[in-house]
């Protein structure tokens, strides 16, 4: 007695059907060797326009490797250490100097009376700026005697109004990348406000050499223009990492520039 019936209305099916133990069929076979090989050249065309459209790497290399170098300590407006040149047997490199984190050197420093000194710690440099580096320090000692450095005094060079970048010489130099836009302007603020030295990154190629940026209203109040205050740079750090055009006293100090700018001044070309 049969107690199932086959219906007579249901079609056996011609539909290839895929099965580990036996070959792929024809069908399928055609499909993934035409699609397959298309997938690979849009995704590796994909790959190559995004890389092409991403942000190059800046010219800046944080040293890894911790190294001691003498030199003849300056201590305002920002510390830095004259040391011998090394592109030339004549003159002197500014090695400007900061502490571990978003803080100046001013600190380690402060107690210390020698002129000669060693310090220890990670260099900071950029390939498009031959003249000036920084160094991330961890210790700094006096040693005896005195570097036959000569300091020459200021030179002023004029009033310039300048298109450029306020940034924060530490990351600029290879401690974050990039150091530059919206995702770095917080960071930026943190660092000038904690004494590293504040540089301007001009939009012309013409000046290769480390611009320190300096407040004008500051420098007319102060008997000094060497001291530094961290108050000094306050009224300057709502402009950090925009695109501004400023004017300002442009001075040559030693193998460095200062361009002490007019808060008045600036305009703001492009926000970060």
């Amino acid at each position: 007695m049969k107690f199932f019936k086959k219906n007579p209305s249901k079609k056996k099916s011609n539909d290839d059907f895929f099965i580990g133990y036996k070959e792929m069929p024809n069908k399928d076979r055609r499909f993934l060797l035409a699609t397959i090989p298309l997938a690979i050249a849009a995704v590796g065309g994909l790959a190559t326009l995004i890389a092409n459209n991403q942000r190059k790497p800046d010219a800046a290399v944080w040293g890894q490797r911790a190294v001691t170098l003498q030199g003849k300590l300056v201590k305002e407006p920002y510390p830095y250490l004259m040391i011998p040149n090394r592109y030339s047997s004549v003159g002197y490199d500014t090695l400007f100097l900061v502490a571990i984190g978003k803080h100046g050197a001013h600190k380690m420093v402060s107690d210390l009376n020698a002129e000669n000194v060693k310090v220890t710690g990670k260099i900071l440099s950029r390939y498009d700026t031959r003249y000036n580096y920084l160094a991330e320090i961890s210790d700094i000692i006096g040693v005896r005697g005195k570097l036959p450095v000569a300091i020459n005094p200021p030179r002023d060079l004029g009033t310039y109004r300048i298109r450029g970048r306020i940034i924060d010489s530490k990351c600029h130099f290879g401690v974050m990348q990039p150091s530059v836009g919206m995702t770095h302007k917080s960071c930026a603020s943190l660092c000038l406000r904690g004494g590293i030295p504040a540089i301007f990154a001009p939009q012309s190629t013409q000046l290769n050499r480390l611009i320190l940026v300096r407040n004008a209203d500051a420098l007319d109040n102060s008997p000094d223009r060497n001291i530094y205050s961290p108050q000094d740079i306050k009224p300057l750090l709502p402009y950090a990492l925009d695109l501004i055009e400023a004017e300002g006293q442009l001075t040559l100090v030693n193998n460095y520039y200062e361009f002490a700018i007019d808060p008045a001044s600036i305009d703001v070309i492009a926000s970060c």
